[in-house]
Protein backbone atom coordinates (compact mmCIF):
# COMPACT_ATOMS: atom_id res chain seq x y z
CA UNK A 1 0.00 0.00 0.00
CA UNK A 2 1.32 3.44 -0.94
CA UNK A 3 1.90 5.68 2.04
CA UNK A 4 0.44 9.16 1.97
CA UNK A 5 2.96 11.98 2.08
CA UNK A 6 2.54 15.72 2.42
CA UNK A 7 4.45 18.77 1.38
CA UNK A 8 4.80 20.74 -1.81
CA UNK A 9 2.91 19.70 -4.92
CA UNK A 10 5.26 19.26 -7.90
CA UNK A 11 3.61 19.71 -11.27
CA UNK A 12 4.91 18.03 -14.40
CA UNK A 13 4.98 21.03 -16.72
CA UNK A 14 4.32 20.38 -20.38
CA UNK A 15 3.17 23.90 -21.24
CA UNK A 16 5.53 26.77 -21.95
CA UNK A 17 3.47 29.27 -19.96
CA UNK A 18 2.77 27.06 -16.93
CA UNK A 19 -0.85 26.48 -17.99
CA UNK A 20 -2.55 24.86 -14.97
CA UNK A 21 -4.96 22.72 -17.03
CA UNK A 22 -2.19 21.12 -19.07
CA UNK A 23 0.15 20.81 -16.10
CA UNK A 24 -2.49 19.13 -13.92
CA UNK A 25 -3.41 16.79 -16.78
CA UNK A 26 0.28 15.93 -17.22
CA UNK A 27 0.46 15.00 -13.55
CA UNK A 28 -2.73 12.89 -13.65
CA UNK A 29 -1.60 11.02 -16.77
CA UNK A 30 1.73 10.20 -15.09
CA UNK A 31 -0.06 8.05 -12.51
CA UNK A 32 -0.69 4.54 -13.83
CA UNK A 33 -4.25 4.07 -12.61
CA UNK A 34 -5.17 1.23 -14.94
CA UNK A 35 -7.73 -1.17 -13.54
CA UNK A 36 -5.08 -3.71 -12.48
CA UNK A 37 -3.33 -1.10 -10.31
CA UNK A 38 -4.39 1.03 -7.37
CA UNK A 39 -5.31 4.71 -7.53
CA UNK A 40 -3.76 5.79 -4.24
CA UNK A 41 -0.79 7.74 -5.60
CA UNK A 42 -3.12 9.83 -7.77
CA UNK A 43 -5.63 10.27 -4.96
CA UNK A 44 -2.98 11.44 -2.49
CA UNK A 45 -1.66 13.97 -5.02
CA UNK A 46 -5.15 15.38 -5.64
CA UNK A 47 -5.80 15.48 -1.89
CA UNK A 48 -2.69 17.60 -1.31
CA UNK A 49 -3.60 19.87 -4.21
CA UNK A 50 -7.10 20.52 -2.86
CA UNK A 51 -6.08 20.89 0.78
CA UNK A 52 -3.65 23.62 -0.28
CA UNK A 53 -6.75 25.59 -1.31
CA UNK A 54 -8.44 24.94 2.02
CA UNK A 55 -10.93 22.30 0.91
CA UNK A 56 -12.23 19.70 3.32
CA UNK A 57 -11.06 16.37 1.85
CA UNK A 58 -12.20 12.87 2.79
CA UNK A 59 -10.88 9.59 1.38
CA UNK A 60 -13.23 6.62 1.17
CA UNK A 61 -11.33 3.36 0.85
CA UNK A 62 -12.32 0.00 -0.55
CA UNK A 63 -12.38 -2.86 2.01
CA UNK A 64 -8.77 -3.90 1.27
CA UNK A 65 -7.48 -0.30 1.47
CA UNK A 66 -5.81 -0.66 -1.94
CA UNK A 67 -7.98 1.93 -3.67
CA UNK A 68 -9.75 5.06 -2.54
CA UNK A 69 -12.23 7.60 -3.78
CA UNK A 70 -11.93 11.26 -2.87
CA UNK A 71 -14.65 13.64 -1.72
CA UNK A 72 -13.69 17.29 -1.35
CA UNK A 73 -16.01 20.13 -0.38
CA UNK A 74 -15.91 23.90 -0.22
CA UNK A 75 -19.05 25.18 1.49
CA UNK A 76 -18.98 28.80 2.67
CA UNK A 77 -22.68 29.21 3.43
CA UNK A 78 -25.64 26.93 3.96
CA UNK A 79 -28.13 29.05 2.06
CA UNK A 80 -26.73 28.36 -1.42
CA UNK A 81 -26.87 24.88 -2.84
CA UNK A 82 -23.70 23.09 -3.93
CA UNK A 83 -22.76 21.79 -7.35
CA UNK A 84 -21.16 18.34 -7.52
CA UNK A 85 -18.37 17.63 -10.02
CA UNK A 86 -17.82 13.91 -10.47
CA UNK A 87 -15.19 11.90 -12.30
CA UNK A 88 -13.22 8.66 -12.11
CA UNK A 89 -9.45 8.36 -11.82
CA UNK A 90 -9.12 4.77 -13.02
CA UNK A 91 -8.43 4.06 -16.69
CA UNK A 92 -8.57 0.98 -18.90
CA UNK A 93 -5.40 -1.07 -19.60
CA UNK A 94 -3.00 -0.29 -22.44
CA UNK A 95 -1.30 -2.39 -25.06
CA UNK A 96 2.12 -0.74 -25.14
CA UNK A 97 2.92 -2.22 -28.57
CA UNK A 98 0.11 -0.25 -30.18
CA UNK A 99 1.03 3.11 -28.67
CA UNK A 100 3.20 5.58 -30.57
CA UNK A 101 3.92 7.52 -27.36
CA UNK A 102 4.36 6.66 -23.69
CA UNK A 103 0.75 6.27 -22.48
CA UNK A 104 1.73 7.53 -19.01
CA UNK A 105 3.52 10.67 -20.12
CA UNK A 106 1.31 13.35 -21.64
CA UNK A 107 2.73 14.03 -25.10
CA UNK A 108 1.82 17.00 -27.25
CA UNK A 109 1.70 16.67 -31.03
CA UNK A 110 0.36 19.81 -32.64
CA UNK A 111 -2.99 20.46 -30.92
CA UNK A 112 -3.39 16.89 -29.61
CA UNK A 113 -2.44 15.71 -26.14
CA UNK A 114 -1.81 11.95 -26.01
CA UNK A 115 -1.99 9.75 -22.92
CA UNK A 116 -4.11 7.03 -21.35
CA UNK A 117 -7.12 8.72 -19.80
CA UNK A 118 -6.61 12.02 -21.64
CA UNK A 119 -10.19 11.87 -22.88
CA UNK A 120 -11.71 9.33 -20.49
CA UNK A 121 -11.58 11.17 -18.22
CA UNK A 122 -8.55 12.84 -16.73
CA UNK A 123 -8.98 15.75 -19.13
CA UNK A 124 -12.30 16.69 -17.54
CA UNK A 125 -10.87 16.21 -14.05
CA UNK A 126 -7.89 18.46 -14.87
CA UNK A 127 -10.25 21.24 -15.95
CA UNK A 128 -12.30 20.93 -12.75
CA UNK A 129 -9.21 20.99 -10.54
CA UNK A 130 -7.83 24.02 -12.37
CA UNK A 131 -11.15 25.81 -11.81
CA UNK A 132 -10.95 25.46 -8.03
CA UNK A 133 -9.24 28.84 -7.36
CA UNK A 134 -11.94 30.64 -9.37
CA UNK A 135 -14.76 28.88 -7.54
CA UNK A 136 -13.21 29.78 -4.20
CA UNK A 137 -12.72 33.39 -5.25
CA UNK A 138 -16.39 33.54 -6.25
CA UNK A 139 -17.35 31.89 -2.93
CA UNK A 140 -19.31 29.16 -4.69
CA UNK A 141 -20.33 26.02 -2.83
CA UNK A 142 -19.01 22.95 -4.62
CA UNK A 143 -18.15 19.29 -4.08
CA UNK A 144 -15.63 17.23 -6.04
CA UNK A 145 -16.01 13.44 -6.14
CA UNK A 146 -13.28 11.34 -7.78
CA UNK A 147 -13.81 7.59 -7.76
CA UNK A 148 -12.03 4.31 -8.41
CA UNK A 149 -13.25 1.15 -10.18
CA UNK A 150 -15.62 2.96 -12.54
CA UNK A 151 -14.18 1.00 -15.45
CA UNK A 152 -14.82 -2.36 -13.79
CA UNK A 153 -17.39 -2.93 -11.06
CA UNK A 154 -18.56 0.58 -10.21
CA UNK A 155 -17.98 -0.05 -6.52
CA UNK A 156 -16.18 3.25 -5.96
CA UNK A 157 -19.20 5.49 -6.47
CA UNK A 158 -21.38 3.10 -4.47
CA UNK A 159 -18.96 3.30 -1.52
CA UNK A 160 -19.02 7.10 -1.75
CA UNK A 161 -22.78 7.45 -1.87
CA UNK A 162 -23.24 4.95 0.96
CA UNK A 163 -20.89 6.94 3.21
CA UNK A 164 -22.80 8.63 6.03
CA UNK A 165 -20.68 11.79 5.86
CA UNK A 166 -21.35 12.23 2.15
CA UNK A 167 -25.05 11.50 2.55
CA UNK A 168 -25.27 14.25 5.17
CA UNK A 169 -24.74 17.04 2.65
CA UNK A 170 -26.39 15.61 -0.47
CA UNK A 171 -29.72 17.14 0.58
CA UNK A 172 -28.46 20.63 -0.25
CA UNK A 173 -27.26 20.04 -3.81
CA UNK A 174 -28.40 21.95 -6.88
CA UNK A 175 -27.16 19.32 -9.30
CA UNK A 176 -24.27 17.20 -10.49
CA UNK A 177 -21.98 17.36 -13.54
CA UNK A 178 -20.25 14.13 -14.52
CA UNK A 179 -17.34 15.16 -16.75
CA UNK A 180 -17.23 12.16 -19.11
CA UNK A 181 -16.26 13.11 -22.68
CA UNK A 182 -19.25 14.51 -24.59
CA UNK A 183 -17.52 17.23 -26.67
CA UNK A 184 -18.79 19.60 -23.96
CA UNK A 185 -22.38 18.92 -25.00
CA UNK A 186 -25.12 18.38 -22.43
CA UNK A 187 -26.36 14.82 -22.02
CA UNK A 188 -29.52 14.27 -19.96
CA UNK A 189 -29.74 10.50 -20.05
CA UNK A 190 -28.08 7.21 -20.78
CA UNK A 191 -29.08 3.59 -20.83
CA UNK A 192 -28.56 1.08 -18.07
CA UNK A 193 -25.75 -1.43 -18.39
CA UNK A 194 -26.68 -4.87 -17.12
CA UNK A 195 -24.81 -8.16 -17.31
CA UNK A 196 -25.53 -11.53 -15.78
CA UNK A 197 -25.13 -15.26 -16.11
CA UNK A 198 -27.79 -17.96 -16.27
CA UNK A 199 -26.43 -21.32 -15.10
CA UNK A 200 -28.30 -24.58 -15.75
CA UNK A 201 -27.47 -27.76 -13.87
CA UNK A 202 -28.72 -31.12 -15.03
CA UNK A 203 -27.37 -34.65 -14.79
CA UNK A 204 -24.38 -36.12 -16.65
CA UNK A 205 -24.27 -39.49 -18.36
CA UNK A 206 -22.33 -41.34 -21.02
CA UNK A 207 -23.39 -40.24 -24.48
CA UNK A 208 -24.58 -43.79 -25.21
CA UNK A 209 -27.22 -43.47 -22.46
CA UNK A 210 -29.02 -40.15 -22.93
CA UNK A 211 -32.00 -41.63 -21.09
CA UNK A 212 -29.98 -41.43 -17.87
CA UNK A 213 -29.05 -37.74 -18.32
CA UNK A 214 -30.57 -34.32 -18.07
CA UNK A 215 -28.78 -32.48 -20.87
CA UNK A 216 -28.06 -28.95 -19.62
CA UNK A 217 -26.81 -27.87 -23.03
CA UNK A 218 -30.03 -28.90 -24.75
CA UNK A 219 -32.12 -26.93 -22.29
CA UNK A 220 -29.75 -23.96 -22.46
CA UNK A 221 -30.48 -23.76 -26.19
CA UNK A 222 -34.20 -23.56 -25.41
CA UNK A 223 -33.53 -20.76 -22.93
CA UNK A 224 -31.34 -19.07 -25.54
CA UNK A 225 -34.32 -19.02 -27.92
CA UNK A 226 -36.60 -17.67 -25.19
CA UNK A 227 -34.12 -14.90 -24.39
CA UNK A 228 -34.10 -13.64 -27.96
CA UNK A 229 -37.86 -13.90 -28.25
CA UNK A 230 -38.16 -11.52 -25.32
CA UNK A 231 -35.32 -9.34 -26.66
CA UNK A 232 -37.10 -8.92 -29.98
CA UNK A 233 -39.89 -7.10 -28.16
CA UNK A 234 -37.47 -4.48 -26.82
CA UNK A 235 -37.53 -2.57 -30.09
CA UNK A 236 -41.24 -1.85 -29.63
CA UNK A 237 -40.56 0.73 -26.88
CA UNK A 238 -38.50 3.63 -28.22
CA UNK A 239 -36.97 6.92 -27.08
CA UNK A 240 -35.80 9.05 -29.99
CA UNK A 241 -33.50 11.11 -27.77
CA UNK A 242 -31.09 8.15 -28.14
CA UNK A 243 -29.05 7.47 -31.29
CA UNK A 244 -30.15 3.84 -30.96
CA UNK A 245 -33.69 4.54 -29.78
CA UNK A 246 -34.51 1.18 -28.17
CA UNK A 247 -33.12 -1.25 -25.61
CA UNK A 248 -30.76 -3.99 -26.72
CA UNK A 249 -30.01 -7.39 -25.19
CA UNK A 250 -27.58 -10.10 -26.29
CA UNK A 251 -26.12 -13.38 -25.08
CA UNK A 252 -22.37 -12.99 -25.55
CA UNK A 253 -20.88 -16.08 -23.88
CA UNK A 254 -22.24 -19.63 -24.10
CA UNK A 255 -20.38 -22.39 -22.24
CA UNK A 256 -21.20 -26.10 -22.01
CA UNK A 257 -19.70 -29.54 -22.38
CA UNK A 258 -16.49 -31.27 -21.28
CA UNK A 259 -16.01 -34.20 -23.67
CA UNK A 260 -17.49 -35.72 -26.83
CA UNK A 261 -18.76 -38.76 -24.95
CA UNK A 262 -20.27 -37.03 -21.91
CA UNK A 263 -23.70 -35.45 -21.90
CA UNK A 264 -23.14 -32.04 -20.26
CA UNK A 265 -24.51 -31.56 -16.78
CA UNK A 266 -23.90 -27.82 -16.74
CA UNK A 267 -24.32 -24.95 -19.18
CA UNK A 268 -24.17 -21.20 -18.79
CA UNK A 269 -25.24 -18.19 -20.80
CA UNK A 270 -23.86 -14.72 -20.08
CA UNK A 271 -25.90 -11.78 -21.26
CA UNK A 272 -25.32 -8.06 -21.64
CA UNK A 273 -28.14 -5.54 -21.97
CA UNK A 274 -28.62 -1.80 -22.42
CA UNK A 275 -32.07 -0.58 -21.45
CA UNK A 276 -33.52 2.85 -22.20
CA UNK A 277 -34.89 3.12 -18.66
CA UNK A 278 -34.80 1.46 -15.27
CA UNK A 279 -38.41 0.36 -15.76
CA UNK A 280 -37.61 -1.32 -19.08
CA UNK A 281 -34.80 -3.25 -17.42
CA UNK A 282 -36.92 -4.40 -14.49
CA UNK A 283 -39.74 -5.54 -16.79
CA UNK A 284 -37.44 -7.51 -19.10
CA UNK A 285 -35.48 -9.26 -16.34
CA UNK A 286 -38.64 -10.12 -14.40
CA UNK A 287 -40.23 -11.68 -17.49
CA UNK A 288 -37.03 -13.52 -18.37
CA UNK A 289 -36.67 -14.98 -14.90
CA UNK A 290 -40.33 -15.96 -14.73
CA UNK A 291 -40.27 -17.71 -18.14
CA UNK A 292 -37.04 -19.58 -17.40
CA UNK A 293 -38.15 -20.84 -14.01
CA UNK A 294 -41.49 -21.90 -15.52
CA UNK A 295 -39.60 -23.87 -18.16
CA UNK A 296 -37.10 -25.41 -15.71
CA UNK A 297 -39.81 -26.50 -13.28
CA UNK A 298 -41.26 -28.70 -16.01
CA UNK A 299 -37.98 -30.60 -16.43
CA UNK A 300 -37.24 -33.14 -13.71
CA UNK A 301 -33.64 -32.90 -12.53
CA UNK A 302 -32.96 -29.46 -14.04
CA UNK A 303 -32.14 -26.44 -11.89
CA UNK A 304 -31.44 -22.82 -12.84
CA UNK A 305 -29.42 -20.12 -11.10
CA UNK A 306 -29.35 -16.40 -11.97
CA UNK A 307 -26.37 -14.19 -11.19
CA UNK A 308 -26.91 -10.55 -12.15
CA UNK A 309 -23.35 -9.35 -11.52
CA UNK A 310 -23.42 -5.90 -13.09
CA UNK A 311 -25.90 -3.06 -12.99
CA UNK A 312 -25.16 0.53 -13.93
CA UNK A 313 -28.34 2.54 -13.39
CA UNK A 314 -29.84 4.65 -16.13
CA UNK A 315 -29.50 8.41 -16.10
CA UNK A 316 -32.94 9.98 -16.37
CA UNK A 317 -32.87 13.78 -16.03
CA UNK A 318 -35.61 16.05 -17.27
CA UNK A 319 -34.93 19.35 -18.99
CA UNK A 320 -37.47 21.15 -16.83
CA UNK A 321 -35.40 22.00 -13.77
CA UNK A 322 -33.40 25.07 -12.79
CA UNK A 323 -30.03 23.31 -12.82
CA UNK A 324 -30.36 22.10 -16.41
CA UNK A 325 -31.77 25.43 -17.54
CA UNK A 326 -28.75 27.22 -16.09
CA UNK A 327 -26.39 24.81 -17.84
CA UNK A 328 -28.22 25.43 -21.10
CA UNK A 329 -27.23 29.08 -20.84
CA UNK A 330 -23.60 28.12 -21.56
CA UNK A 331 -23.67 24.56 -22.95
CA UNK A 332 -25.73 23.10 -25.79
CA UNK A 333 -27.18 19.72 -26.59
CA UNK A 334 -25.36 17.60 -29.13
CA UNK A 335 -27.02 15.54 -31.87
CA UNK A 336 -28.69 13.44 -29.15
CA UNK A 337 -29.74 14.33 -25.62
CA UNK A 338 -29.08 10.78 -24.44
CA UNK A 339 -26.21 8.34 -25.02
CA UNK A 340 -25.83 4.59 -24.94
CA UNK A 341 -22.64 4.37 -22.86
CA UNK A 342 -22.95 4.18 -19.09
CA UNK A 343 -21.54 6.54 -16.47
CA UNK A 344 -21.74 7.14 -12.73
CA UNK A 345 -24.42 9.77 -13.32
CA UNK A 346 -27.25 7.27 -12.88
CA UNK A 347 -26.36 6.77 -9.22
CA UNK A 348 -27.01 10.46 -8.53
CA UNK A 349 -30.17 10.33 -10.62
CA UNK A 350 -31.53 7.55 -8.40
CA UNK A 351 -31.07 9.88 -5.42
CA UNK A 352 -33.19 12.53 -7.09
CA UNK A 353 -30.25 14.84 -7.84
CA UNK A 354 -30.53 16.63 -11.23
CA UNK A 355 -27.52 15.24 -13.07
CA UNK A 356 -25.97 15.74 -16.49
CA UNK A 357 -23.02 14.27 -18.31
CA UNK A 358 -20.87 17.00 -19.85
CA UNK A 359 -17.13 16.99 -20.36
CA UNK A 360 -14.35 17.72 -22.82
CA UNK A 361 -13.10 15.18 -25.32
CA UNK A 362 -14.74 12.68 -27.59
CA UNK A 363 -16.15 9.35 -26.39
CA UNK A 364 -14.75 7.78 -29.57
CA UNK A 365 -11.28 8.21 -28.05
CA UNK A 366 -12.26 6.39 -24.85
CA UNK A 367 -10.49 3.03 -24.38
CA UNK A 368 -8.60 3.43 -27.67
CA UNK A 369 -4.90 3.06 -28.42
CA UNK A 370 -3.16 6.44 -28.71
CA UNK A 371 -5.98 8.14 -26.82
CA UNK A 372 -5.90 11.92 -27.03
CA UNK A 373 -7.73 15.13 -26.25
CA UNK A 374 -7.21 18.51 -27.90
CA UNK A 375 -6.15 21.68 -26.16
CA UNK A 376 -9.11 23.44 -27.77
CA UNK A 377 -11.55 21.02 -26.11
CA UNK A 378 -9.97 21.59 -22.69
CA UNK A 379 -9.98 25.36 -22.98
CA UNK A 380 -13.54 25.51 -24.27
CA UNK A 381 -14.83 23.40 -21.37
CA UNK A 382 -12.90 25.50 -18.87
CA UNK A 383 -14.19 28.80 -20.28
CA UNK A 384 -17.82 27.60 -20.36
CA UNK A 385 -17.69 26.31 -16.78
CA UNK A 386 -16.04 29.52 -15.64
CA UNK A 387 -18.77 31.54 -17.36
CA UNK A 388 -21.38 29.41 -15.61
CA UNK A 389 -20.11 30.35 -12.15
CA UNK A 390 -19.23 34.01 -12.65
Amino acid sequence: MIKETFGSIPLISLSENNNPIIDILSQLISFDTTTSNDTLEAVFWVKRYLKNYGLNVRLIYNPSKTRASLVASFIRNTTDKSVIFCGHLDVVPVNQKNWQTNPFALTKKQDKLFGRGASDMKGGIAVILSLVPTLIQQQKNFIIILTHNEETTGTGIQEVLNDSYVRSFLHNVAGCIVAEPTNSCLVLGHKTATAGTITLTGKPAHSSHPDLAVNALFHAVEIYKNFYFLASRLSQQTDNDFEIPHSVADILIFNAGTAVNVIPAEASLTYSCRFISEQAEQTFLAELEKDIYTYANQIKGLSVHFDNHLHIPALETTQNNLFVQKLLSVFAFGPYKKVSFGTEAGYFSLLGIPTVVCGPGNIEQAHQDNEFITEEQLYYYYNQLKQLFL
